[in-house]
């Protein structure tokens, strides 16, 4: 239960995922890595500003529905916020294009030897409810445009968000499972971080997120 912590009203029912939900989630994203990494740098960099341009254009119902879930007053701070987290998304985009790997001399004249860089796989990313659209999208838009897929598990207090921030990403154009999203409590971040389908982690919070 989603509760407005102004008025204690309920903003919305989301359901707890179970360890099968998160089986799920990761396989999803597992399943998406191939074509992740067969996007080019450019291609993932487009993504990301549509993805920018698809929460400029909703800046107003996002931050209502921020504020109603989390409390922040919506003049000075959840407008705020999402005009900042597509910012966050266009800079990581242009930085996305920028991924330079060295390049060194070699002992024979006509050979050169380099750097390739490769996706780590799947990112599970754990977030809290202070900024619950800020530093999720600080540490998806940074795992996508190194060609990852994503799990994110937002904060129980700010489940909306997140939510709203993947619905974005997904429409924005990346392949199938690219961004998957499980709902809970510190319970559910346990099964995540400890799947054996996840490679790498993205961490914000206290010790129960």
């Amino acid at each position: 239960m989603v509760r407005n912590p102004a008025d204690g009203s309920t903003v919305a029912e989301v359901a707890t995922a179970s360890p099968q939900d998160v089986d799920r989630a990761v396989a999803a994203a597992r399943a998406a890595t191939t074509a992740m990494a067969e996007l080019t740098e450019f291609e993932r960099a487009e993504r990301l500003h549509r993805v920018a341009d698809l929460l400029e254009g909703r800046v107003g119902e996002l931050a209502a529905q921020m504020t109603a879930e989390s409390g922040k007053p919506l003049a000075t701070e959840t407008r705020d916020e999402l005009t900042e987290v597509a910012g966050i998304f266009r800079l990581t985009a242009e930085e996305t294009v920028r991924l330079e790997t060295s390049v060194m001399p070699s002992i024979e004249a006509t050979k050169r030897v380099f750097t390739h860089r490769k996706p780590v796989g799947v990112y599970a990313l754990l977030t809290p409810f202070n900024f619950p659209m800020n530093i999720p999208a600080e540490l998806a838009a940074a795992a996508l445009g190194g060609g990852n897929a994503v799990v994110l598990k937002p904060s129980e207090y700010t489940p909306l968000s997140g939510a709203a921030l993947a619905e974005a990403i997904d429409e924005a154009g990346f392949p199938p499972g690219a961004i998957n999203v499980v709902h809970g409590d510190g319970a559910v971040g346990a099964a995540l971080v400890t799947h054996p389908g996840v490679d790498g982690i993205g961490f914000v919070g206290s010790n129960t997120t």
